[in-house]
């Protein structure tokens, strides 16, 4: 048997210690404490009854044994007897017996083995504390009865009553560290660990199971002892080595991580925890080790990683858990009450340790449905899993929780409740805000289809009404049907407007308004809107001014056409408002470089003016000025989008008023100078290149009436144009097949095959059709407001309810080079 004594190794010493072959990671250095190991901590309490069965078929020895116990100081103890080892069976069945003492030569022992009773209890019961009595000849025998599973022996000479302080400490001991032994083993199952312990008086060495299938080999059947783990190829030779290692150091703990190749030839990553036990002369006692699989840990969560640091064999073990895991984990006594607890469990009920200890769990909860089935759990074996809860804090705030409880039984048979709450607040929090934004993007997505939806269905027959009214006004009428068809095509005029601003507010909410930067005629632009503003002012007698300061370049950059709908809204809200004197649009130059020019637009009139109380909510969707004898029609958008628009493009739009008096609105912006003086707008319709009259046009058109308003406003402009009519896409693509035509207007909508697809189908397999202009018609708004349209095939996009001059611009654009190329011209 190998002896260690203490020593203080010299640092010269110390450096050899690689010597013994593991890749060593990380020491943890532990101060020296030189006195004799405490174990009172694994001891059981004084008070603790121990439950001690005698198997004996001697009645006299039975007896002086029982006597011995009930005088003797060390250990509080019951003991039942038996004569048989049936009969001590199956007092084992019917009760827990801390100690066995058991003789081996009962008359009910089979066979020539001496060891058959002990096998038969270890056998049912293989955690029992199986103490043999024996001769003082047969100390050989005892050992070997200790390496088949009993925990110690005793002398038969020892059964003496003035030995019975004697035995009693014995029995006493033994009680201990079967207790320690069990605790250390739960601890272990439930932490995942593997140890070992090395008795330095006997040389033996125990191992558990967990250990093996860590190191990844077989549990040994035959005696292990330090001499036989000292040979380099045993299968637990490491142990040796970690053991060698701490007495070596000389340390009462000795913390390694280690790499370690296992028989399979892979390498893990181990943590190990060794514990040295000197008695009072500085002899070796024990060395009680322990060693944890990291490889798998490093992945894990920090909640699993601190719950695998229970590397301790007493309360250190769960305190390690408590402090390192962010869910919060209590420990419940059988009544209920707390017992422990760790700091994430006061941040969640926001109580200090001491205002929780000792309480019953379940007035913490306050749900009365809850804590029925956590009251019902402490008479049953039953669990709760993944139990959802709320629980108030004392600042008022509410967390959300996890609730998972399980059933532990201690290493004093005691049950007990460990309580885990996950804290899902913020996770919660999260999940609902994602909610609630896919719902936001839902009903988005929503709004936006339903205002395309009515958007199309109603400037379809909005197309047919302002076009059928437009090809009457050009027919013989008198004063009186030309005051009615007028009366129709404004009232038509008007619900395009309000149809218009709904679209143009919903899309400008959703952010999906797109700028475009363009050189441009500013007075041109200008000269347009005073033309548009006049026209409806014309039979009025309201007078319209127009004042462009000098100072102002002829040629800007930016995007005209979003300037000039913010303009033509508060114009046209100052013609409406405005019924005698004068409209008046006045644009000056504030401040101006060689990159850019700040401009203030004024729109002016002398009409109702707006109340004084109103001028802080005109702006908001929805808002209508209510006339002294009247309600004004509109949609109250108008100005709502002109902010937005001025607004997104840098600007600030603010007004002025006098009730009674008239209104004063500014517009204030910085556009940039353009690099050339000249102009890049688009030629108007007015001045659009002429279009040789006999056109071939094909018209793809589902709708009857926008079949006859196409058909006849385009005959009006050009009347020996040849014009075909297609129903749907597949009969224009079957047209187009045969025939060869100067433009194509695509209704998108259709039967059969839509605009889109028909497009598509001819510029992928016609390529006769490559160079033929195909203008989308449609009814959807929103195809202005981004160039899809282009990914299609379309050339350009005529939006229903057209405008014929406008009709006239893009057909004389798009025909006149197609024209000439196919006739062989120019």
């Amino acid at each position: 048997m190998l002896h260690y004594h203490r020593l203080n190794p010299s640092t010269d010493a110390m450096t050899g210690h690689n010597q013994i072959g593991l890749e060593f990671d990380q020491v943890e250095h532990i101060e020296h404490d030189y006195r004799p190991r405490d174990e009172s901590a694994m001891r059981a309490p004084m008070d603790y009854t121990a439950h001690i069965l005698m198997i004996e078929d001697s009645d006299s020895d039975a007896k002086l044994f029982k006597m011995m116990m009930q005088d003797q100081q060390y250990i509080k103890c019951i003991v039942d007897t038996k004569s048989r080892l049936i009969e001590g069976l199956q007092a084992m069945r019917e009760k827990f017996y801390d100690v066995i003492m058991l003789d081996l030569s009962l008359p009910d022992s089979k066979g020539g083995d001496r060891l058959y009773a002990l096998d038969m209890i270890l056998k049912e019961f293989p955690r029992s504390n199986v103490i043999i009595r024996t001769g003082l000849s047969d100390l050989q025998f005892s050992r070997t009865a200790i390496s088949r599973g009993a925990q110690d022996y005793i002398l038969k000479g020892e059964i003496d009553y003035h030995r019975r302080e004697e035995l009693g400490r014995k029995i006493r001991y033994s009680v201990d560290r079967t207790r320690t032994s069990r605790m250390l083993e739960e601890t272990q199952i439930l932490a995942s660990l593997g140890s070992w312990e090395y008795d330095a008086r006997s040389g033996m060495v125990e191992v558990t199971q967990q250990i093996c299938e860590i190191l990844k080999v077989n549990k040994p059947s035959y005696t292990l002892t330090k001499d036989s783990l000292q040979a380099t190829d045993h299968p637990l030779h490491i142990i040796y080595q970690l053991s060698d290692q701490a007495v070596y150091y000389d340390r009462e703990k000795y913390r390694v991580t280690l790499t370690y190749r296992d028989t399979n030839a892979s390498y893990v990553h181990l943590y190990v925890q060794v514990v040295l036990m000197w008695d009072k002369n500085g002899d070796l006692l024990r060395i009680t080790g322990m060693i944890q699989d990291r490889t798998e840990q490093q992945k894990a969560d920090e909640k699993v990683e601190a719950s695998q640091k229970q590397i301790k064999r007493s309360q250190e073990q769960y305190e390690a858990i408590f402090k390192q895991t962010k869910d919060a984990i209590c420990i419940l006594n059988q009544a209920g009450r707390i017992t422990n607890l760790n700091k994430a469990t006061q941040e969640l009920f926001g109580r200090s340790k001491s205002q929780l200890e000792g309480k019953m769990f379940c007035d913490l909860l306050q749900q009365e449905d809850l804590c029925k089935r956590l009251k019902s759990l402490l008479k049953s074996s039953k669990e709760v899993t993944a139990q959802e809860l709320t629980i108030t804090r004392t600042d008022g705030a509410q967390r959300h929780g996890i609730l998972t409880v399980t059933r532990l039984e201690n290493s004093y048979r005691q049950q007990e409740l460990i309580v885990f709450i996950k804290d899902v607040t913020e996770a919660r929090q999260a999940e609902a805000l994602r909610k609630a934004r896919e719902i936001a993007d839902q009903e988005a997505k929503m709004k936006e289809q339903f205002l395309a939806s009515v958007s199309h269905e109603m400037r379809t027959p909005m197309n047919a009404i302002l076009g059928m009214s437009h090809l009457v006004l050009q027919t013989g009428l008198n004063d009186e049907q030309q005051e009615y068809i007028g009366a129709i095509r404004q009232s038509s005029e008007n619900l395009l407007g309000i149809i218009n601003d709904i679209l143009e507010i919903s899309t400008l909410q959703n952010g999906n308004i797109v700028f475009e930067r363009h050189d441009f005629d500013i007075r041109k632009m200008l000269h347009n809107l005073r033309n548009v503003i006049g026209y409806k002012l014309k039979d009025s007698g309201v007078e319209f001014e127009l004042h462009i300061c000098d100072k102002i370049p002829q040629i800007m950059h930016g995007d005209h056409k979003r300037i000039n709908q913010v303009l033509i809204n508060l114009a046209g809200n100052a013609a409406k408002f405005t019924h005698e004197g004068k409209v008046r649009i006045q644009v000056t130059c504030e401040h101006i470089t060689d990159s850019h020019i700040d401009l203030r637009f004024e729109v002016q009139d002398t009409g109702i003016g707006i109340p004084r109380d109103k001028l802080a909510v005109i702006f908001k969707p929805f808002t209508r000025i209510v006339g002294q004898d009247r309600l004004y029609e509109g949609t109250g958008l108008g100005l709502s989008i002109a902010q937005n628009i001025v607004e997104k493009m840098s600007g600030t739009i603010t007004a002025e008023s006098t009730l009674g008096k008239g209104s004063n609105f500014i517009v204030q912006l910085r556009l940039q100078r353009a690099s050339a003086e000249r102009s890049t707008d688009d030629a108007s319709p007015e001045e659009a290149t002429p279009t040789p009259d006999n056109l071939r046009i094909l018209l793809v058109e589902d709708h009857k009436m926008n079949q006859l308003v196409a058909r006849k406003t385009i005959l009006k402009r050009w009347a020996s144009a040849s014009i075909t009519l297609a129903e749907n896409g597949k009969e224009a693509t079957e047209l187009l097949a045969d025939h060869a035509y100067d433009l194509v207007l695509m209704d998108i909508q259709m039967p059969i095959m839509d605009g889109y697809d028909a497009t598509r189908h001819i510029r992928t397999t016609m390529p006769q059709h490559a160079d033929t202009p195909i203008l989308a018609m449609t009814a959807h708004a929103h195809i202005a407001k981004d160039e899809r349209f282009r990914e299609y095939g379309f050339d350009d996009f005529v939006l229903k309810p057209f405008e014929p001059k406008q009709l006239f611009a893009k057909i004389s654009r798009y025909t006149i080079a197609t024209f000439n190329s196919s006739r062989g011209i120019g």
